[in-house]
């Protein structure tokens, strides 16, 4: 299939590979010596960022999102976008319970991928640090070495963002979360506190630097509406401060929420049976980033 030849997604997301004939051996869980070091790193957050080191095991973190992979029922993504030297292009994503769509840009074709297409099985992760009670992680593909990704795990669900390059050099990115869904939208008002894991697109950076930063999403049940707070953001290559963003009153989407598109966009979903966490992806300002957080 076309988009099964061509799917970037994915930072989990090798299952193209396999449909493709492609190598799907287990491997061990370390670093293969080709590959350069991860940009971001428990030291440098630990200075930039002020967060602790992450206490999680690498292989305990794999198998936790291996896990989730076989029972996550819901995926949202990010629009697919290349930076190149004229500025973004971008494959438009539509993504509808648990698989997504992107319209290709370039022949008008379309492809896709589903939650249960993802794969760990190329990947290894490297516990960074921990963003209220959130473990954070770099992970790495085995046959792709400019891949980077920064990735968020929780109990029902897990999120990040990540970049490779092209064929041209390019690099591509996207934003992703998926999860088990919970069932409907939240029935009392709520509010919920995480990590934000992105990457800074801005013309006038690296335009693939990493980001980190604390999200905030809050529920009322008088107005079915939620608010989301991203802030005290950081360039975790450079240190730069990044301005808050945030979204009021954002309608409800059956167990999620949305709003905007291109650009400008967020979408969320509730995960687990209490709507007890949350997460998503957004964009704006020239920031692609991806939520997760925790009823507090």
């Amino acid at each position: 299939m076309k988009y099964m030849e061509r799917a970037v997604v994915s930072t989990i997301m090798i299952a193209v590979l396999a449909s493709c004939g492609g190598r799907m051996e287990s491997v061990e869980l370390v670093k293969p010596d080709d590959h350069p070091d991860p940009r971001v790193n428990s030291a440098l957050v630990e200075d930039l960022a002020g967060t602790p080191p992450s206490t999680h095991d690498a292989a305990d973190y794999h198998a936790a999102i291996a896990d989730l992979i076989t029972t996550s029922n819901v995926l949202v993504m990010s629009d697919s976008i290349t930076l190149t030297t004229g500025g973004v292009e971008r494959d438009v994503s539509a993504c509808l319970g648990a698989g997504c769509l992107f319209h290709d840009r370039m022949n008008g074709e379309t492809y896709g991928t589903s939650a249960s297409s993802f794969t760990v099985d190329e990947t290894f992760f490297v516990p960074i640090t921990v963003v209220d009670d959130i473990h954070l992680a770099v992970e790495d593909d085995y046959f792709e070495p400019t891949l980077d990704a920064y990735v968020g795990l929780l109990s029902n669900g897990y999120f990040g963002v990540q970049m490779h390059e092209n064929a041209d050099g390019e690099p591509r990115l996207i934003a992703y979360s998926s999860g088990i869904s919970s069932f409907g939208p939240p029935s009392s008002t709520m509010h919920w506190q995480g990590a934000v894991t992105a990457i800074d697109m801005g013309p006038s950076r690296d335009r693939t630097d990493m980001v980190q930063g604390v999200a905030e999403l809050s529920f009322t049940s008088d107005e079915m509406a939620i608010d989301a707070s991203f802030r005290d953001m950081i360039n975790l290559s450079n240190g730069a401060m990044i301005d808050d963003i945030e979204w009021m009153d954002v309608p409800l989407f059956g167990s999620g929420f949305v709003q905007g598109n291109g650009a400008d966009r967020i979408s969320g979903r509730f995960w687990g049976t209490d709507h007890g966490e949350v997460s998503g992806i957004f964009e704006r300002n020239s920031v692609l980033g991806a939520f997760g957080a925790r009823k507090r």
